[in-house]
């Protein structure tokens, strides 16, 4: 009711959860909104692959001109329930179920960059992947010979720490950053890439697009 939702934000079609008309279901047998209308689902639908189902249509309709997709994955968080490519129910703990769902969520990009490859968009198309925190605090893991536990929301290396990949083969140079970055950065670095005008208010990000790389054709 404040602009928040898809539409109000410019999405032209939109496929979420946790949206007004949902329930919290979000893996199996999710509750879903599709373009305005909830989805029916059974205990054999994985909500992670309905979201990328829809992505990859959503890029087949979209393959011959500019377009932005935004995927906010569920993947990975609590509850840690089994995927489809988990061993059989009661096999290994919290941990192995962690596991295995960023083992999914990185077969659902795999989905989605094969996607881009068959249609013959990758080398136009920049594909921009990170989180917004670091492991739930719920788990404890082995790391370098020793046990780290998780450290979500705290502002500390474990809890700030997250992946940030930008990547388009021949367009986006193979760079490692030291760059201190935060999520307040992608607005100015969005406009970057695709040529747009900045809001004319007063920003706290700032763009991290190497100001030599010119790619205005496609962004996801």
């Amino acid at each position: 009711r404040k602009g928040q939702l898809a539409p109000d934000c410019g999405f032209d079609s939109y496929c979420l959860w946790h949206y007004p008309g949902t329930s919290r279901a979000r893996y199996w047998q999710p509750s879903i909104i599709r373009d305005g209308k909830l989805m029916e689902t059974t205990k054999e639908d994985y909500g992670p692959d309905i979201f990328t189902d829809y992505l990859i249509e959503f890029i087949k309709q979209n393959k011959e001109g500019p377009f932005f997709a935004y995927y906010p994955m569920v993947l990975v968080h609590s509850p840690f329930p089994r995927t489809p490519a988990s061993p059989p129910s009661g096999e290994g703990g919290k941990l192995e179920s962690y596991r295995a769902m960023v083992s999914y969520a990185d077969k659902c990009v795999g989905r989605i960059v094969d996607a881009l490859d068959a249609l013959g968009i990758r080398e136009n198309t920049v594909v921009i992947y990170t989180a917004d925190n670091g492991t739930g605090r719920s788990l404890t893991y082995p790391f370098g010979g020793e046990q780290r536990q998780g450290e979500k929301a705290w502002t500390t290396d474990g809890g700030t720490h997250a992946p940030l990949i930008v990547n388009c083969p021949g367009t986006v140079p193979a760079i490692v950053s030291d760059d201190l970055v935060d999520f307040s950065d992608f607005l100015p670095t969005l406009a970057a890439i695709t040529g747009a005008k900045l809001p004319a208010v007063s920003l706290d990000g700032r763009s991290l697009w190497p100001p030599t790389v010119d790619c205005r054709r496609r962004l996801f």
